[in-house]
């Protein structure tokens, strides 16, 4: 919300006609048709979310080259190091690779993973140095490589071949590896975006299929692995990364949800979701996105993420709830950390300085490199700009201190290709930069801060539209009364997966409230009951104020909260208006 907490609420369009037809073909009420059309769905092939309707892998460019070349390394029994990354994504990626290469008889596989502090981000040529102290035969990259020049060159050195498997937005200039895996290349044409586990997963797809064309299954006596084995990594490194859930990727999401809710996931899963007090038979993308994700990104934001793709892989559940206790505990550290830069964070921002500028960009020398990323999303919910928090990285004494920067957009302006343009201009300010339209991060030296800050404030007024409403919420309309419930909640759950570009529904409505009360450690969230046509409605509001107000106008969004095998209906407030 903004800043000062007053918003103009519009509801999203849905042709009419459009409405109407949808409503009937599936039978379903009206505000659900009008939340489905206004989200790019016009007939019931659009929801189809079956196995059978996924993308081939074919148009994803370079996934013949790579395929090849890893399916010689498992012919000939090289030695294959997959390198991962420090998120979730990453962590998935690689679990799903080294569980594949094991799956297919490959004999001798590792991962690596950078440290963040001490390596930084992709293949670089630390990491190639760390990784190729024994000969290595072939680096498979997972969500990371496409910037890697220097990491692939140091690895070609070596005598090592490196297939890159990655999903960010390539450079001008690309690495000189075996073979590039990247949806998102220019020259391709796969109709999805997906996280670097869906393009990991599509890889070793391929992979199967050649293996299976040269009858490597049946000359040594293997079974033909099943893919849907690993849907359930590809569903929580698809919901971590906050990829849109295009219908590709939501079919994903669906099949390996699917999956875990009738046990059929691995053990990690079951763990994360026992240590945070999930019901795995009913998970859900929030579930994912808000406790078990989390718990995995803590563990490289603040640790090693090599402990979290070992309890990936780990089949013992007695360890696997070992690690996954140590996850928890690492992720309730990652939340007090956030808790203490967040309020250093508001504190350097004035907002008459946001409205000005229409950014943020700051820097203190208590933040930690693995949590500016979350603080700068806070920033953006808060102020509707984008944002970019840097933390000093403290990996080499020996050279000019560096800044780690990690880049929040909004709608309406690429973050990527604003960096992209600051780089052409002014060549030696970046040292490293690479993301996506809504997320990025950046090395730049510590004493060319102030004159990054100006460029890139400079930069956001050339490339944000000035037609873009920041004070405007957009929302899904107005419930019936009756239609807050239960049965809605599980209505809304069958037509899912939601997430990022596949918005779960927000609604608005006026509502007496009642009975406010600030709940949590530091009491930043609300507790209250909302009052509507002699119902009443359990609510609460996560980071913000009392309305201090006896009507307001609520946008909410609707989830069932379980107590001893009781489902109630609770709204979760993203924002309240006094009237």
């Amino acid at each position: 919300m903004m800043a000062d907490g007053l918003i103009k609420v519009v509801d999203r369009a849905s042709e009419r006609t459009a409405v109407n037809q949808l409503q009937s073909e599936l039978s379903i009420p009206n505000f659900l048709a009008r939340i489905l059309v206004s989200r790019g769905v016009n007939s019931s092939s659009d929801i189809e979310l079956a196995i059978s309707n996924l993308l081939p892998p074919d148009e994803i460019y370079g996934v013949e080259e790579g395929a090849q070349r890893v399916v010689e390394a498992i012919e000939n029994q090289q030695r294959i190091v997959v390198a991962g990354d420090f998120d979730a994504d990453g962590a998935t990626a690689a679990a799903l690779c080294v569980s594949f290469l094991n799956a297919v008889g490959a004999e001798s596989v590792d991962y690596a993973v950078p440290v963040r502090e001490r390596d930084g981000y992709g293949l670089t040529p630390g990491l190639v140095q760390s990784i190729c102290a024994e000969p290595v035969d072939l680096i498979i990259t997972v969500d990371n490589g496409i910037s890697s020049i220097q990491g692939v060159r140091a690895a070609n050195a070596a005598g090592t071949d490196v297939v890159i498997t990655d999903h960010h937005l390539p450079p001008k200039e690309l690495p000189d590896a075996t073979a590039i895996v990247n949806p998102n290349m220019p020259e391709g044409n796969f109709r999805s975006s997906p996280a670097g586990v869906g393009v990991a997963f599509y890889l070793m797809t391929v992979v199967r299929k050649i293996l299976l064309q040269k009858q490597y299954f049946e000359k040594r006596s293997l079974a033909y692995p099943n893919m849907t084995q690993f849907l359930d990594l590809v569903a929580v490194g698809t919901i971590a990364d906050l990829v849109p859930l295009d219908r590709n990727n939501r079919a994903l999401v669906a099949l390996g949800l699917a999956r875990m809710r009738t046990g059929k996931c691995r053990e990690a899963f079951r763990q994360l979701c026992v240590v945070n007090n999930v019901n795995i038979g009913g998970i859900t993308e929030e579930d994912i996105g808000f406790r078990i994700a989390p718990c995995i990104n803590a563990v490289g934001r603040l640790d090693d993420m090599k402990l979290g793709i070992k309890l990936l892989l780990e089949h013992d559940s007695d360890r696997a709830r070992t690690i996954a206790h140590d996850l928890l505990q690492i992720n309730q550290t990652r939340r007090a950390t956030q808790a203490s830069m967040s309020i250093d964070a508001f504190a350097a921002v004035q907002p008459e300085d946001v409205a000005n500028q229409l950014c943020v960009c700051i820097y203190e020398q208590r933040f930690h490199e693995g949590v500016v990323g979350l603080v700068a999303s806070q920033l953006v919910k808060e102020f509707a700009v984008p944002a970019i928090v840097f933390a000093e990285n403290r990996s080499d004494s020996n050279q000019p201190p560096v800044l780690k920067g990690s880049a929040r957009s909004i709608p309406g302006l690429h973050i990527r290709d604003l960096l992209a343009d600051i780089a052409s201009d002014h060549r030696q300010l970046m040292q490293a930069f690479g993301g996506h339209a809504m997320a990025a991060g950046l090395t730049i030296r510590k004493a060319n801060f102030a004159r990054f800050k100006s460029l890139f404030e400079q930069k956001v007024r050339e490339f944000i539209d000035p037609r873009l409403e920041r004070d405007t919420k957009y929302c899904d309309g107005e419930l019936d009364t009756q239609e807050i419930s239960i049965d809605t909640v599980e209505l809304l759950d069958r037509y899912g997966p939601w997430g990022q570009q596949f918005e779960s529904p927000l609604f608005r409505g006026t509502f007496s409230v009642l009975n406010e009360r600030q709940i949590g450690k530091d009491l930043n969230h609300v507790q209250l009951q909302l009052h509507q046509n002699q119902s009443l409605f359990a609510a609460v509001a996560f980071n913000q104020s009392p309305v201090d107000s006896e009507r307001a106008l609520v946008l909410y969004r609707l989830s069932a909260n379980s107590w001893r095998d009781n489902r109630q209906i609770q709204l979760i407030v993203e924002h309240m208006q006094a009237l």
